[in-house]
């Protein structure tokens, strides 16, 4: 009987330490956490000439790479990249996204290089 329960104590600190890991490694800034993020973040870089690193950065700082979080303080900022309504209408339509939702993270992601790629880095701070 002790020996069952020192193995079952052991299993779970493993299962424990793997699980860590594995978070630990796949949601930092550099891993997107879905596929269509990736994707959306990767093609947005490529088209617009924008870094990859920069686009990653800012998605994670502002949501966390989830395109449908709204600023938990009321701000009225939304989506990947936590843009404001009346800055997502304006951006959003000088990109060609006009009418796109600020939560769909292909356009969000392509309004955004768009932006840096403009000089609206400032946006978010101005630094990637």
């Amino acid at each position: 009987m002790r020996w069952h329960t020192w193995a079952m104590w052991g299993w779970g600190l493993l299962a424990g330490f793997a699980l860590g890991s594995y978070l630990t490694l796949s949601c930092g800034p550099t891993h997107a956490q879905s596929p269509d993020v990736a994707s959306a973040l990767e093609h947005a870089s490529t088209e617009y000439g924008v870094s990859l690193g920069c686009l990653r950065n800012l998605a994670w700082r502002e949501s966390r790479f989830t395109p449908w979080v709204d600023n938990f303080q009321g701000s009225g900022a939304a989506g990947l990249m936590q843009f404001m309504p009346g800055t997502w209408r304006w951006m959003s339509q000088q990109a060609g996204y006009g009418g796109a939702s600020v939560y769909d993270a292909w356009s969000a992601a392509h309004v955004t290089a768009w932006a840096i790629r403009n000089g609206y880095l400032s946006h978010w701070g101005g630094r990637c």
